[in-house]
C-alpha cells in the first residue's frame, strides 16, 4: 500500500530516501491544508462560538412601592422586558408579554420602564394591569443590558446566565417565551450551549429562512411570511415554475372566451373548489368574500389594497360560486386578485378565526395559521425553526414528504456547510458562492426571474426632484461591473425593468459616463443617505461599491443598514420604505405576472395604497397604465404599456440594475423543488419529495 510521505505508518520504510526540495515542498502545503481545513471546520467554530454571559445584578425601586432584585426568586428563569411609555411598539408588545406572565407564574417576567417618571409609567401600567414593573429611571440597567431599542427582552436562564434577546415588536413574542421558557428550564447547565432542539428527525425535508418571518398571516407585510406561505395557505392560483396560473381554490382561470368574465369586462366569475380547512372547518366562497372585507378594513395595516379597491361589491350566491363586479375594467385584476401572481401575495383568510378580531394587525393568525396549504404549522421555535405537518384535509391528497422544516439561518456561509452537511436541503445562494457549490459537487438550480433590483430616488427631497441630478447620478453607476463583481452573474442587467421582450426594448438609462457625472454632481457637494436591508442578498456589498461609484462623481454617501422587516414594514411599524426616510434606497421588486406597474409608479400609489415609495408622479405615466388596464386584447395592452415603460426611461425615478437569477444549492435526495419565475419558490410544496437512499 503507498502512503503519502507523512502518513507512513512506522516500519513501513524505514530507509532514509534522497531529499527532493520539491518533494519538502509538496509535503508542507499537503500539511499546511490539512492544518487549516481542521482549524476551519474543527477548532475555528468552537473558538468564535460566543460564550455565555452572566446577566448583570440590579436592584430597582418598583413602581408601587418596595425593590425588584434580579436574583429575587434563584432557580428560575427571568424575562427583562424593557419598555417605555411613549414607545408606539411597546404599547403593542406589553399586553402580550404580561399575558404570558400571568399564563407562567414559575417563570419571573420583570417590566423595566426605561428612563420616564414615575408618574408616566404608573399611569400607563395601571391602565394597562401591569404588575412587576420597575423603575430604570437613570438608565444603568438598561444600558448594562445593551437595551438601546425599546421594546427589548432579555432571556436570564436559572443559573443567572443571559440566553437570548428579543428587540422590536413581535406578534409572535408569547410563543417566543414559552419555546425559551422550555428550553431554558430544561437546560441548567450555565458552561454547555443549548442543543437545537427537535434536531432528532434527520428525515425532515429542511429549507431555509434567513429570519423569522414577523407574522405568517400574509394580508401583513411579511416577506419571509409571503416565501412560507405556500406551505399552509391556500390561494385562487399558484405560480409555476413557466409564470403561468395554476388552479388552487378556483377551478379555472376565468377568461372572456370561456364566460367567466363578462363582455363589459366588469364582473368575474369564480368557481369554487370547496372542502375543509387545516383546523377541519368547512371552507367555501364565503370565505374568499369575506377575505376582500379584511383587506378592505381601513383599521389593518395592509401594504397594499390596489387590488380590492377595484372591486365594487363581492358575492358568494352559492358555496362553490364567487362572483365579483368591478369598478371598471381591469385585464391585471384575474392575475393579482388572491394569487402567488400578486405584487403582494395574500392568501385566503379563515372567515371563522378571523371574523373575531377588529383587525388584523395582531391576531392568532400570525402565530398559529389556519390555511389551505399542504401543511399546517406544528412547531415554531423564534430564531431557530418552524416545523409542518401534513394537512390532511389537503385537496390534493397527502403532500409528498409527511414533515418539512424552515431552518432560521441568517449567514450564507452557514447554509451552504448545512448543505454540504446534509442538514439542509435547500440554500439560496450568493454570486460568490454559486462557484463553491458546483465545486462541490451539489446540485445546483439557477432560474433569472422578474424580481428587479433598483436604486430608489425619493423625489421629494432636494436635488433629487431634478431629473438632471438623477441622470447624472446614473450617470455614475458602473451597472454590468456591480452585477459582474458583486452579484458574480446572478444579476441580468436591464433598463426598462421589464422581462417581456415585448417591454425590454421601451426605453434605455443614461449610459455609464463617469465624467459627465463628476461634471454635473460635483461642484453641488451632495451628501446622500442611501438605506439598504443589509441582510438581503447581496445588499451590504453592492451599496459600497454604489458608494464608491458615486464617491468618484463627488458624491458622499452614507449608508444605513436595515433589518428586512423594518426597511419594508408598513409606515405604523417605522418602516424606511413607507416613511420615506432616504435619498436612496437599494431596493428590489417582484412584480406580478401583469405588466402593469402602477402599483410601484402610480401618482395614487404612495404607501399604503402600493409601493411607490419614491413620491414620483406622471399623469401620461398613469394614462398609459389606464389604457393597459381597461383592455383585455394583448396587443393593445402591450402598446400602452411600452408607452408607460418609455415614459418612466425618460423621467428616471428609479435606475433599475438587473433581473435576479435565483441560485439553490440543493441535496441530491431533494426532488421537485422547482423555483418559479416570481420567487415564490415554495408553490409546488406539496408535491416536494426525498428521494430513497
Amino acid at each position: 500500500m503507498n502512503f503519502p510521505r507523512f502518513f507512513r505508518p512506522a516500519g513501513a520504510d524505514c530507509r532514509a530516501p534522497a531529499v527532493d526540495p520539491a518533494t519538502l515542498l509538496l509535503d508542507f502545503l499537503a500539511v499546511a491544508l490539512v492544518l487549516l481545513v481542521g482549524y476551519k471546520f474543527f477548532l475555528e467554530p468552537l473558538a468564535l462560538r460566543p460564550p455565555l454571559v452572566r446577566a448583570p445584578a440590579f436592584t430597582l425601586p418598583a413602581l408601587d412601592r418596595g425593590e425588584i432584585a434580579l436574583a429575587a426568586r434563584p432557580g428560575h428563569v427571568v424575562f427583562l422586558d424593557f419598555w417605555a411609555s411613549w414607545c408606539p411598539p411597546c404599547r403593542l408588545s406589553l399586553p402580550l408579554a404580561e399575558r404570558f406572565a400571568r399564563a407562567h407564574p414559575d417563570v419571573e417576567v420583570i417590566a423595566v420602564d426605561v428612563g420616564e417618571p414615575a408618574a408616566a409609567a404608573r399611569a400607563f401600567a395601571h391602565a394597562n394591569g401591569m404588575s412587576r414593573v420597575a423603575l430604570d429611571a437613570g438608565k444603568r440597567v438598561s444600558s448594562a443590558y445593551g437595551a438601546v431599542f425599546l421594546p427589548t427582552i432579555v432571556a436570564i436562564d436559572p443559573a443567572g446566565y443571559e440566553r437570548g434577546r428579543w428587540s422590536g415588536y413581535n406578534p409572535a413574542i408569547e410563543l417566543a417565551l414559552e419555546n425559551a421558557r422550555e428550553k431554558l428550564q430544561s437546560k441548567t447547565s450555565p458552561g454547555k450551549a443549548l442543543a437545537p432542539l427537535s434536531a432528532a428527525e434527520p428525515r425532515a425535508l429542511t429549507v431555509a429562512v434567513e429570519e423569522d418571518p414577523s407574522s405568517l398571516d400574509t394580508i401583513l407585510n411579511t416577506p419571509y411570511g409571503w416565501l412560507l406561505g405556500p406551505l399552509t395557505q391556500g390561494y385562487l392560483f399558484l405560480v409555476d415554475e413557466r409564470g403561468r396560473l395554476v388552479p388552487d381554490r378556483a377551478l379555472a382561470v376565468p377568461t372572456r372566451a370561456g364566460g367567466g368574465i363578462s363582455a363589459d369586462g366588469r364582473t368575474i366569475a369564480y368557481r369554487i373548489r370547496t372542502g375543509r380547512w387545516s383546523d377541519g372547518a368547512p371552507f367555501d366562497a364565503r370565505d374568499v368574500a369575506f377575505t376582500v372585507e379584511a383587506l378592505r378594513n381601513a383599521a389593518t395595516d395592509v401594504p397594499d389594497r390596489s387590488t380590492v379597491d377595484q372591486i365594487e361589491r363581492v358575492e358568494a350566491p352559492r358555496p362553490d360560486l364567487l362572483v365579483v363586479r368591478l369598478r371598471a375594467p381591469s385585464a391585471p385584476f384575474v392575475s393579482a386578485f388572491l394569487t402567488l401572481g400578486a405584487n403582494d401575495p395574500y392568501a385566503i383568510l379563515p372567515r371563522h378565526v378571523a371574523a373575531r378580531y377588529r383587525d388584523l394587525n395582531a391576531s392568532s393568525l400570525d402565530t398559529e395559521p389556519v390555511g389551505l396549504g399542504p401543511f399546517r404549522l406544528s412547531l415554531w421555535r423564534r430564531g431557530e425553526r418552524l416545523e409542518f405537518e401534513r394537512n390532511p384535509y389537503y385537496w390534493r391528497g397527502p403532500a409528498g414528504v409527511a414533515r418539512a422544516v424552515a431552518l432560521v439561518s441568517p449567514n450564507a456561509e452557514t447554509r451552504l456547510l448545512q448543505v454540504r452537511a446534509g442538514d439542509l436541503d435547500a440554500a439560496y445562494l450568493s454570486g460568490l458562492q454559486l462557484d463553491e457549490a458546483r465545486d462541490a459537487g451539489l446540485p445546483v438550480t439557477v432560474a433569472t426571474t422578474n424580481i428587479v433590483d433598483y436604486l430608489q430616488f425619493n423625489l421629494r427631497r432636494r436635488p433629487l426632484n431634478e431629473l438632471r441630478v438623477r441622470r447624472a447620478l446614473a450617470q455614475a453607476l458602473d451597472r454590468a461591473r456591480l452585477a459582474q463583481t458583486v452579484y458574480r452573474g446572478l444579476e441580468a442587467p436591464t433598463d426598462t425593468g421589464a422581462l417581456a421582450p415585448e417591454l425590454a426594448r421601451a426605453g434605455s438609462l443614461p449610459r455609464y459616463d463617469p465624467l459627465a457625472a463628476r461634471a454635473e454632481l460635483a461642484p453641488r457637494h451632495l451628501e446622500l443617505e442611501l438605506a439598504i436591508a443589509g441582510s438581503w442578498r447581496s445588499s451590504s456589498a453592492a451599496a459600497v461599491q454604489l458608494a464608491a461609484q458615486l464617491a468618484q462623481a463627488g458624491v458622499r454617501v452614507t449608508i444605513h443598514s436595515y433589518s428586512p422587516a423594518q426597511f419594508w414594514g408598513p409606515a405604523t411599524a417605522g418602516g424606511v420604505l413607507a416613511l420615506g426616510r432616504f435619498d436612496l434606497a437599494l431596493t428590489s421588486w417582484s412584480p406580478g405576472l401583469d405588466p402593469d406597474r402602477s402599483y410601484l409608479f402610480g401618482c395614487a400609489a404612495l404607501p399604503p395604497a402600493g409601493g411607490n415609495a419614491g413620491g414620483y408622479c406622471s399623469r401620461a405615466f398613469d394614462a398609459a397604465e389606464a389604457a393597459g388596464m381597461r383592455v383585455y386584447d394583448p396587443r393593445r395592452r402591450f402598446a400602452a404599456y411600452r408607452r408607460a415603460h418609455a415614459i418612466l426611461a425618460a423621467d428616471l425615478p428609479i435606475v433599475p440594475l438587473g433581473f435576479e437569477r435565483s441560485a439553490y444549492a440543493r441535496s441530491a435526495r431533494f426532488e421537485n423543488f422547482m423555483p418559479n419565475v416570481l420567487g415564490r419558490d415554495y408553490w409546488n410544496a406539496w408535491a416536494w419529495k426525498i428521494r430513497s437512499p
